[in-house]
């Protein structure tokens, strides 16, 4: 279930030094927490078979994916990361699906 979303378009650095990359942002409440790295897997295996080429792939041992993909204006980066939904007050608590993508910018001139 849906849990959090933003995004936030091209726009220019807070220092006037050219423009900063669009970014999406979803966060899913896993409801069956049984199911958590199962999902975490599903969705790096949806990933790659829309094109992402893992930079840092999953592991036994990790909960975070890596991926990058060219796309028509530039590069994009792929993050998709399995935490705790409350890491500062419960950090052993229920699991979260993360997924962040970054765009390159695109020349505005």
């Amino acid at each position: 279930m849906l849990s959090d979303s933003w995004e936030y378009g091209q726009r220019s650095s807070f220092l006037g030094s050219g423009p900063v990359q669009a970014e999406v942002g979803r966060t899913y409440r896993i409801e069956d927490q049984s199911q958590a790295e199962q999902l975490l897997k599903e969705a790096v295996a949806r990933a790659e078979l829309e094109g992402w080429h893992a930079k840092e792939p999953l592991t036994e041992r990790t909960t975070l994916y890596w991926g990058v993909k060219e796309l028509a204006p530039g590069s994009g980066r792929l993050f998709i990361a399995l935490g705790a939904a409350d890491p500062i007050n419960d950090p052993n608590g229920p699991r979260q699906l993360s997924i962040h993508l970054e765009f390159d910018p695109v020349p505005t001139d």
